[in-house]
């Protein structure tokens, strides 16, 4: 039988913020009813309260403001290296790491130096800091290359068994949930043994109700640096950006947005959590 997890409230350290896609994905899952094109403090739903983002880790200044501006009360750190235990006890108890650690080492756009080059190798040190917190779950979010190189992925697996996790992942298109993009990524859920036998086929099925319809025609395939274009040579704005990946109309800058996660896919891991 599945039951909450916690009848109070889950916390979550958000490491490697960016803006906060995470916490907007989890904290929209306190609503019942939830609005993607406003911020959670925005609903005219009442929050239960259940996810509740208690630290935020980000070095560019310009995510930080963006996390200064929505979540004025919680605390940003900018070097994941100096969250060291007495810190983290500060904090108080953590249920939930997430984590979208650097993928340039690991992804086909880069120099693919491996899971073990300098950034992409950070995700050790949100296992360090999952040691000394005992989370129940850490979310990851990464490049898509992760999981389909099986050394990356065995190197990355072995490294959360040797600290009692075990986890699963998934490779989640934006245009299954209704966004008009195809961007892929791989979302990997790692759960504390003492969590026991994750419910595989009830995760894939809480995954696969997303909108399936394919994505918009008028947009062409692109690197980075340039924004969308469709066949009339109009150029999205930073309006049609974020809506495209599921952000309130107040959220800002092209770059950031471009690296963040989707919310609403993050907001699926967060109910089925919510109820095992």
């Amino acid at each position: 039988m599945i039951k909450a997890i916690k009848d109070s409230q889950m916390q979550i350290l958000d490491l490697f913020s960016g803006i906060g896609g995470f916490s907007v994905g989890f904290e929209s899952a306190n609503y019942q009813d939830y609005d993607f094109t406003k911020l959670p403090i925005n609903q005219k739903y009442k929050s239960d309260g259940f996810y509740k983002t208690i630290a935020f880790c980000e070095t560019d200044k310009n995510c930080q403001k963006v996390l200064k501006k929505h979540w004025a009360n919680v605390p940003i750190f900018e070097d994941v290296h100096t969250l060291d235990k007495p810190t983290l006890d500060k904090l108080g108890e953590i249920d939930i790491i997430t984590g979208g650690f650097p993928c340039q080492d690991l992804s086909l756009a880069g120099k693919r130096v491996g899971i073990q080059g300098s950034r992409s190798s950070l995700f050790i040190e949100i296992l360090r800091i999952a040691n000394v917190t005992k989370p129940k779950f850490i979310l990851f979010e990464n490049t898509p290359e992760l999981v389909r190189n099986k050394q990356y992925f065995k190197i990355f697996t072995q490294e959360l068994r040797e600290r009692g996790y075990r986890c699963r992942a998934f490779l989640l298109r934006a245009d299954a949930f209704g966004y008009p993009h195809k961007r892929q990524r791989a979302y990997i859920v790692a759960y504390s043994d003492e969590i026991g036998q994750f419910c595989v086929e009830t995760l894939f099925d809480c995954l696969s109700n997303g909108n399936t319809q394919k994505p918009s025609e008028e947009i062409i395939s692109i690197y980075r640096r340039y924004l969308w274009r469709n066949k009339n040579g109009y150029k999205n704005n930073i309006r049609d950006i974020r809506n495209d990946n599921g952000f309130p109309e107040n959220v800002e800058r092209v770059g950031i947005l471009g690296n963040s996660v989707v919310p609403e896919i993050v907001a699926r891991f967060a109910r089925f959590i919510k109820y095992i």
